[in-house]
């Protein structure tokens, strides 16, 4: 009898051909006309299907839908050469400074230049306007055709830097309370299956969850979760001098780091230690070599 009722649903939608456009992509349009998982059999009409397919997609040229036992089977094809076209296509665009500085270097591959090396530039300023003045044989300019700007630009820029670490802080004390609870979450009901427990209200909980799954694309409203962890209390304690220079070094270490993974290249470093009333402070700036290259359309 089970398997007789979960034979009249539609369990699996399977998008074969397809290059540009993602199998999310056609499912999410199918389930706003209807077409979706767990779907009557009898209800799906894969004429209809392909017509909206075709007409809702124009990169997709041909597409066959068929129902083969509990799936749904969709072949397309897609206009490669339409795709070519489009990854080419330049739509009008200017280069505009992301950031204030100083412009270092500029390669122009396309578009008018309308700075120079040495020229200081604020945020939101022309750096490459699109515009392309088109001349006659006697140098004198007959139009203007705007496409897309394409350059590399490259600046020295500051960047401001500021970092506290405070004097006194809270240490966790980890203690022998254990907590463990399992659940289940069905169709949005939280119902707890094991023990839960409350003695401390500082824990460290770490959560594990699955969520049932007939194929990749449908997912049943059933989750099995189960979370456990430790108990601690809070501290007060204080950090010495060296510690407090230990942790902004390391902050800052982090930060430069950061920023080089970012292709952003560290010219000068100017940075000083103070000591607060709420602990110890690092300030100053860095001086960067870094891409200030916005497109404006």
């Amino acid at each position: 009898m089970l398997i007789f009722i979960l034979s009249r649903f539609i369990w699996n939608i399977d998008v074969k051909g397809n290059r540009t456009i993602t199998d999310e992509v056609v499912i999410e349009y199918l389930e706003t006309t209807g077409v979706y998982h767990g779907m009557k059999r009898s209800d799906v009409n894969c004429e209809k299907i392909d017509t909206g397919i075709r007409k809702n997609f124009n990169e997709i040229i041909w597409v066959s839908a068929s129902l083969e036992g509990c799936n749904i089977i969709i072949q397309v094809k897609e206009n490669t050469d339409t795709f070519q076209v489009s990854q080419t296509e330049e739509n009008p665009a200017d280069i505009i400074a992301s950031a204030e500085g100083t412009i270092v270097e500029i390669i122009t591959r396309s578009g008018k230049p309308c700075v120079k090396e040495g020229d200081q530039v604020k945020a939101g300023d022309l750096l490459v306007s699109g515009t392309i003045e088109v001349m006659n044989d006697a140098g004198e300019v007959v139009r203007e055709d705007y496409k897309a700007a394409d350059a590399d630009v490259y600046a020295e820029v500051i960047i401001p830097y500021e970092d506290v670490c405070e004097t006194v802080y809270q240490e966790k004390i980890y203690n022998n309370q254990r907590h463990k609870y399992a659940y289940i979450n069905l169709f949005g009901y939280h119902v707890g299956i094991g023990i839960k427990n409350n003695e401390t209200k500082n824990y460290e909980m770490i959560s594990d969850e699955t969520q049932l799954k007939i194929n990749q694309n449908f997912k049943l409203p059933i989750c099995f979760g189960k979370s456990y962890g430790k108990g601690y209390q809070l501290q007060k304690k204080e950090h010495t001098k060296g510690e407090k220079e230990v942790i902004l070094n390391h902050n800052f270490e982090v930060y430069c780091k950061e920023l080089e993974e970012r292709n952003i290249e560290i010219l000068e470093k100017k940075i000083q230690l103070t000591e607060e009333a709420r602990g110890m402070k690092m300030s100053g700036y860095l001086k960067v070599k870094q891409s200030i290259k916005a497109v404006r359309k």
